[in-house]
């Protein structure tokens, strides 16, 4: 992990019946040197905040065990880089064109996710498909949509696979209505899509693209994370077109 880095470890008792499932940490920083931490006794987790750059070690030692058997404790030794150290490098870039495996379509109000893209690089869209019409870049871009006609129905699309350690990701993006107050958010999830955190709320001024950065909140930097993109609040027929994405990852 780095300085600025927020890393959480989780510790796992075995068999999973076992009468106690609790676990002790125990940090050798004990003067907070590296790392300030915090233990979530309930979660068996011990979530740290990078503070300098160093090595220490971690104890996690099970509280209890059934009769007959042995109590264990594990060690994990932590390292916190320099924030220098830190390189950010573009690890992932698709433009939803057809040689990224990309099928456009024409179907726009597709009530269930509807899944495109090379076969482990897929992304699921929902109201929405790879399109011909109105691309940024290219040949394609991946259009999403809303119809006053089902007004609770808002276009939404996903990475239908996990990147780890994002810092950030970048893309191009437009509205097709002038006129209307479309918003679109973009958030992760580090739980296979489950819940989606770290949101971040754009407004789409033009119907012309613009270039969008969404930086990923430090707690999730190290993790693994799935990538959506949503549309929100537009009372108007409208289209949210995205183009060039780019996903960025901590080495």
């Amino acid at each position: 992990m780095y300085e600025d880095a927020v890393k959480t470890l989780t510790a796992e008792v075995l068999p999973v019946d076992a009468v106690d499932t609790t676990v002790t940490w125990t940090v050798s920083d004990t003067t907070g040197t590296y790392v300030t931490y915090a233990v979530n006794d309930e979660a068996n987790t011990i979530t740290f905040t990078g503070v300098s750059n160093g090595t220490f070690n971690v104890f996690a030692t099970a509280d209890g065990a059934d009769a007959g058997t042995t109590v264990v404790s594990s060690t994990i030794v932590v390292t916190v880089k320099d924030v220098s150290e830190k390189v950010i490098s573009a690890t992932y870039t698709t433009g939803f064109e057809a040689a990224d495996g990309f099928t456009a379509g024409q179907t726009y109000n597709n009530q269930t996710v509807a899944y495109t893209g090379a076969a482990s690089y897929q992304w699921g869209t929902y109201y929405g498909t790879p399109a011909t019409t109105g691309f940024i870049t290219g040949a394609q871009s991946l259009q999403m949509r809303y119809y006053t006609t089902a007004p609770t129905n808002y276009g939404y699309t996903f990475t239908n696979f996990e990147t780890e350690n994002i810092s950030r990701v970048e893309f191009s993006a437009k509205k097709y209505t002038a006129a209307s107050t479309l918003t679109f958010s973009v958030s992760i999830s580090i739980d296979g899509g489950t819940t989606w955190v770290g949101v971040e709320t754009f407004t789409p001024s033009s119907t012309t693209a613009t270039a969008y950065v969404y930086n990923v909140p430090a707690a999730y930097q190290y993790e693994k994370a799935m990538v959506k993109i949503s549309m929100a609040t537009t009372t108007v027929v409208d289209r949210l077109t995205i183009d060039d994405v780019t996903i960025f990852t901590i080495a």
